[in-house]
C-alpha cells in the first residue's frame, strides 16, 4: 500500500526556471489550513526585485475540504484572473491528474460561454486538457491552438484546431500564422500554397526553428521560395529552418564568401543540415578560402564534416584554433596524436573534445608536473572520456601518489581525501582500498558519493560492488539497517538505484516505501535485480494495473523494468495521457511501451464496431480497428503495430494523405509491406510512372517493391539519407543504386564526396568493380561520414582494398584511421586484424564489433583484446567468444572487470556478485532530501 494522506503539488517558479515538486503528507488537516490560503494568495503577490517568485499549492484530494470550498474557489478564480497566471503555466509542465482538476476548477470560475472566451488565452498548458475542440470557433480555435507547445501528445487537438483556424478565409494572414505556432506543421500541401512568400518568409524567420516540419513540407517550401535560382547569402538565411531541402548541386556552387568568418552565422544554416550538404557547403567554402583559414570560424558542425586530409592541411598547432568546438572522435584522435608527437600535449584543460583522442600510451607518459592539470581536465569534461581512458587516468594519477608516498592509501589522511582526491577517480580505487578505509572517513566519503558519476566505471568492475557495500557500512556503523533513516538512504545517492531486494527488505517500511518512490524515476536497474524489485513495488503499492491515475504517475517508471506489467495495464481513459507524460522521461522505450500506445490510441478510434467500454478492450476488438488518418498521424513509427488486415482496411485516400507518415517506419513485416505497396500501385499507378517526390514519400514502403520495380523507381539523390535507415538487403541497395545512377546519370567514376555522402548505405549497393573506379581522394575525404553503414563482409572488404589505396597499408595506420573507417573496418582479414598495435582497438566503432567473422576475433592477441577496451568487450558475440581460447577470454574478462587483484574479492561461490551496481542516476539524491522535508512528520 502507498504513503496515506493527500498529493500537493507544489510550482515554484523564479523567472523561467518552473521546478515541479510533488510529495506526500501522511497526515493532513480536516480543512485546508491557513498556510495554504496564504500559499494561494501568494500566487497574486509580485515582488518588486527582479525575480517573481509564486507559490501555488493545490490540493488533489477534496475529501474533508467542504468547509472551505467556498473560500478556495473565490481565491482560485483570482489566481485564474491573475496577470501571473498565464506566465506560470506557459513555462510548467504539468502531471496530467493534476492539469485535468486544475482546469475543471478553470471552467467552473468561467462558465459562461463569454467569461471563457475571454480567458482562454491564459490557459497555457492548461489548454492540453480541453477537450470540446470541435466545438470551439475559429477564434477561440486559434487562441487555444497557440498555447499547446507544452503538451506531451498535442497533435490530435492541434489537427482538430487548425481545421476549425483554416476553415476562415482569413487565416493566411502572418499575424493569424504566427498565432498557430507549431500547429502550421500540419498544414495540407495545398494550404502551403496559398501562403503568400512574404507570409511564409516572415513565418521561417520568427518561428521556423521552433517547427518540425515534415520532409515534404520542407521540400516545398523550399521550391516555392527558392525557386530555380541559386542561393545567396539572404537565401540560405532565410531558408535555415527548412535547409535540409536545399539540393546539394546548389549549396556546392552558393556564393557565400560574405560568411567567411562569420561562426555563428553559419553555424545557424548548418546545424540542419544533412551530411551529404555539409559536404557541399565544405566545397563551396573552399573555393574562396585556405583549408588554415576555415578551422578558425567554421563552427562545430561543419568542422566534423571535415577529413583527416583537411585537418592536416590546417596545419593546427594547438587546440585553442578549434575554439573548443566539438570534434568527432577520428578528428580528436588525429589532433591527439599530432601534439603528442610535437611535444604539446601539456595544457590538457584546453583539449575540450580532443581528450576523447589520448590513448592510455598518452595517458602514461604524463609528466608529474601535468598529472592535476590532467585531473581537472577529466574532472570538467568527463563526457569525453571513455571508461579505458579514465581507468588509464586512474591508474597514473595512483601511480603518481603513491611513488611520492610509499602506500599512500593506507596512511591518506581525512584532509587528503576530502581535497585532494578527485571523485571521478576516486570510485576506481581497489575494493580492498575501499574496505580499508578508516571509519572517521564515512561522512567525506558518503557526501563524495553523492556527486559521483559512476558511467566511467565497467559494468563488472569490483569497485562497482565495493562502493555500495562501504557505503551501507558506513551508514550503519552506529545503528542497524532496518534504524535507517530516508536521509541516511539518500546519501547513497545514484547507488540506491543498484540495491538489491534482500538489502531494501532490511529498511524500515516508510524508508522502504520513500526509496521505492525515488526509485521509480531510475535511468537504470541492473536486470538480475529487476524481477524481485517489481515484485516488492507490487507488495508495497498493489498491482499496477490497480493503480490510480496519481499512482501511475509517480510510480510509472517502474513499468520500464517489467514488458508484462506494462502489457497488462488496462485501457482507462487517462492512461494514454499518462504514458505520454512518462515516455520523455525514460530512459529507454520498450517495445512494450510503444505496443501498449498503440492499443490505447487504437482504441480512440470511433470506428470500433461501437466500442466504447474501455474494460472490455482486448486483443480481438483492437484487431477490428480500422487505420484512419488521424490515427495514422498520431501513431508514427507505431504504425508498425497494424496487422496487414488492418493495412488492407486503408481507403485509397486515407493512403494518399498519410503515405509519408506511413513511409517514416522503418521497420515493417514481409506481409505488411506487401499489402502497402499494392496499396501505393493502386493509388499512384505503375512503378515507371512515379515521380521523385513520391518515391520520397514512399520512404520505407518501397522496400516493398521488387528488385525490378526498384531499378523503375525514380530516386532522387540528395533524398536517400532519408531512407538509408530502412533496412535494405544486398540486392535491393544494388537495386536503388542502379536507379539513381541511370536518372542522374552517374557512374561510380563520378561520384563526388558528397555524392558518396548522400548515397549513404546505398554506396553497399555498389559491386567490386564499381568501388575499384571510385575516386580514391573523394573516398578519403567521404569516409568519414560513412562510418554508420553497414554493408556485406564482401563489400567491405572491396572498400577496405580503397582504403588501402587512399591510406596506404593497414599496418601503418593510426588511431583517427580506425576511427574513421566506422564500420568498413570490418573489412579488415583476420592477418590485418593481427597486425594492429593494441592501443588501436579502442578506437573500434562499437558497432562495429558484432559485425566482425568470428575467425577475426580469434586472430586477436591478449593484448590486442584487452586494448579493446570494456565498452568494445560489452559488444562481443557469444559466437565470437565460442572461437576464442581460454586466454583470449580470460583477457576478455580482465577488460570487463578492471583490476586482476582483488577481482574475486566481492563474488560468492557462483561467481555472481553479491550486489550490483551497473548504472547511475543523478537525480536521486536531490529528490530524496526533497522528500525528507515532506514526507516524514
Amino acid at each position: 500500500m502507498h504513503l496515506p494522506g493527500r498529493k500537493v503539488t507544489s510550482l515554484l517558479v523564479t523567472h523561467h526556471h518552473t521546478k515541479e515538486e510533488e510529495f506526500t503528507t501522511r497526515q493532513v488537516t480536516q480543512s485546508i489550513g491557513e498556510e495554504t490560503k496564504q500559499n494561494i494568495r501568494a500566487f497574486n503577490m509580485v515582488a518588486k526585485g527582479r525575480a517573481l517568485f509564486v507559490v501555488f499549492a493545490v490540493f488533489v484530494s477534496m475529501k474533508s475540504c467542504a468547509a472551505d470550498s467556498k473560500w478556495m474557489n473565490v481565491e482560485m478564480c483570482d489566481m485564474f484572473r491573475s496577470a501571473n497566471f498565464k506566465s506560470m503555466v506557459m513555462a510548467t509542465r504539468m502531471r496530467p491528474s493534476l492539469g485535468r482538476k486544475l482546469f475543471r476548477r478553470f471552467k467552473e470560475c468561467f462558465r459562461e460561454t463569454h467569461q471563457f472566451a475571454e480567458h482562454v488565452d491564459v490557459l497555457g498548458s492548461l489548454a492540453c486538457y480541453y477537450d470540446e475542440v470541435p466545438a470551439l470557433t475559429p477564434e477561440l480555435s486559434w487562441k487555444l491552438l497557440a498555447q499547446l507547445e507544452l503538451c506531451d501528445n498535442p497533435n490530435t487537438k492541434k489537427r482538430q484546431l487548425l481545421q476549425a483556424v483554416t476553415s476562415n478565409s482569413n487565416w493566411t494572414g502572418y499575424e493569424v500564422l504566427s498565432t498557430l505556432g507549431t500547429g502550421v506543421a500540419f498544414l495540407s500541401a495545398q494550404q502551403l500554397a496559398n501562403i503568400s512568400n512574404a507570409d511564409l518568409k516572415e513565418m521561417l524567420q520568427n518561428r521556423g526553428p521552433n517547427i518540425h516540419w515534415t520532409k515534404s513540407q520542407i521540400h516545398r517550401i523550399v521550391r516555392k521560395l527558392l525557386g530555380e535560382k541559386m542561393c545567396g547569402r539572404a537565401d540560405l538565411l532565410r531558408l535555415a529552418p527548412v535547409i535540409e531541402g536545399v539540393p546539394n548541386f546548389v549549396l556546392e556552387h552558393v556564393s557565400i564568401r560574405e560568411l567567411a568568418n562569420n561562426t555563428e552565422v553559419l553555424r545557424n544554416i548548418s546545424k540542419r543540415m544533412r551530411r551529404s550538404q555539409l559536404k557541399a557547403m565544405l566545397r563551396a567554402l573552399r573555393r574562396s578560402n585556405q583549408t588554415s583559414e576555415l578551422v578558425h570560424f567554421l563552427p562545430g558542425t561543419l568542422l566534423r564534416g571535415m577529413s583527416l586530409q583537411d585537418l592536416d592541411d590546417a596545419n593546427i598547432s594547438t587546440p585553442e584554433q578549434v575554439r573548443g568546438e566539438s570534434l568527432k572522435r577520428s578528428q580528436a584522435a588525429f589532433l591527439a596524436r599530432k601534439f603528442y608527437m610535437e611535444n604539446k600535449l601539456h595544457f590538457w584543460r584546453n583539449l575540450g573534445s580532443i581528450l576523447q583522442g589520448v590513448t592510455c600510451e598518452m595517458i602514461a607518459n604524463v609528466a608529474d608536473v601535468n598529472i592535476e592539470e590532467m585531473v581537472q581536465a577529466i574532472e570538467e569534461t568527463p563526457c569525453w572520456l571513455s571508461k579505458l581512458q579514465v581507468g588509464c587516468a586512474a591508474r597514473r594519477y595512483f601511480a603518481a601518489v603513491e611513488e611520492g608516498r610509499r602506500d599512500y592509501f593506507k596512511n591518506i589522511t581525512e584532509e587528503e581525501f576530502n581535497t585532494t582526491m578527485p571523485i571521478i577517480l576516486m570510485i576506481h580505487l581497489r575494493p580492498s582500498e575501499w574496505q580499508n578505509l578508516p571509519d572517521s572517513f564515512c561522512n567525506i566519503f558518503l557526501n563524495k558519493l553523492g556527486a559521483a558519476n559512476l558511467t566511467s566505471l565497467p559494468h563488472r568492475s569490483p569497485s562497482r560492488l565495493a562502493l555500495p557495500r562501504r557505503a551501507l557500512q558506513c551508514l550503519t556503523k552506529e545503528k542497524n539497517t532496518s534504524e535507517l533513516t530516508v536521509q541516511d538512504v539518500s546519501r547513497l545517492g545514484p547507488l540506491l538505484c543498484e540495491l538489491d531486494v534482500p538489502t531494501l527488505s532490511l529498511l524500515a517500511h516508510h524508508v522502504l516505501n520513500v526509496s521505492l518512490w525515488a526509485m521509480s524515476s531510475c535511468q537504470h536497474i541492473p536486470l538480475r535485480n529487476r524481477p524481485a524489485l517489481m515484485q516488492l513495488v507490487r507488495s508495497m503499492f498493489g498491482d499496477p494495473s490497480e493503480w490510480d491515475e496519481e499512482l501511475m504517475e509517480s510510480l510509472g517508471g517502474w513499468m520500464n523494468w517489467d514488458d508484462s506489467a506494462l502489457s497488462a495495464l488496462p485501457h482507462k481513459p487517462w492512461m494514454i495521457d499518462v504514458l505520454h507524460f512518462l515516455r520523455p522521461r525514460l530512459p529507454r522505450v520498450s517495445k512494450a511501451m510503444r505496443r501498449k500506445l498503440f492499443d490505447l490510441i487504437a482504441s480512440t478510434n470511433e470506428e470500433v464496431n461501437g466500442t466504447t467500454n474501455y474494460a472490455d478492450m482486448n486483443r480481438t476488438s483492437l484487431d477490428s480497428y480500422i487505420p484512419t488518418v488521424s490515427l495514422i498521424r498520431d501513431l508514427g513509427k507505431d504504425n508498425v503495430f497494424w496487422s496487414s488486415t488492418q493495412l488492407d482496411k486503408i481507403s485509397q485516400d486515407t493512403f494518399l494523405e498519410t503515405m509519408e507518415t506511413l513511409g517514416s517506419v522503418p521497420d515493417y513485416k514481409a506481409e505488411q509491406l506487401a499489402v502497402l505497396t499494392e496499396k501505393a500501385i493502386e493509388a499512384l499507378g505503375p512503378v515507371p510512372n512515379m515521380s521523385e517526390s513520391i518515391g520520397a514519400s514512399l520512404g520505407c514502403i518501397a522496400r516493398g517493391f521488387s528488385n525490378s520495380d526498384l531499378e523503375m523507381l525514380s530516386f532522387s539523390i540528395d533524398r536517400l539519407e532519408d531512407v538509408a535507415h530502412c533496412g535494405w538487403n544486398d540486392s535491393q541497395l544494388r537495386a536503388v543504386w542502379k536507379s539513381v545512377s541511370k536518372r542522374a546519370e552517374l557512374t561510380a567514376q563520378q561520384l563526388k564526396t558528397f555524392h558518396m555522402v548522400a548515397l549513404n548505405q546505398f554506396m553497399c549497393g555498389l559491386n567490386a568493380s564499381e568501388i575499384a573506379q571510385l575516386d580514391a581522394y573523394a573516398f578519403r575525404d567521404a569516409v568519414g561520414s560513412l562510418n554508420d553503414i553497414r554493408c556485406s563482409l564482401e563489400v567491405a572488404r572491396h572498400f577496405k582494398s580503397l582504403a588501402v589505396l587512399a591510406f596506404g597499408p593497414v599496418g601503418n595506420w593510426t588511431e583517427a584511421l580506425v576511427a574513421e573507417m566506422g564500420n568498413l573496418i570490418v573489412g579488415l582479414d583476420a592477418d590485418e586484424m593481427a597486425s594492429l598495435d593494441p592501443s588501436l582497438l579502442s578506437f573500434f566503432q562499437e558497432s562495429s564489433i558484432p559485425l566482425f567473422p568470428a575467425d577475426n576475433i580469434a586472430a586477436l592477441s591478449v593484448a590486442q583484446l584487452e586494448g579493446l577496451g570494456p565498452d568494445n568487450v560489452a559488444m562481443v558475440t557469444q559466437s565470437q567468444r565460442d572461437r576464442l581460447t581460454d586466454a583470449q577470454l580470460a583477457a576478455l574478462e580482465q577488460t570487463e572487470i578492471g583490476s586482476r587483484s582483488d577481482s574475486q574479492v566481492l563474488t560468492n561461490g557462483s561467481g555472481a556478485p553479491t550486489v550490483s551496481v551497473e548504472g547511475v542516476s543523478g537525480f536521486v539524491k536531490p529528490f530524496l532530501v526533497l522528500l525528507i522535508c515532506f514526507v516524514l512528520l
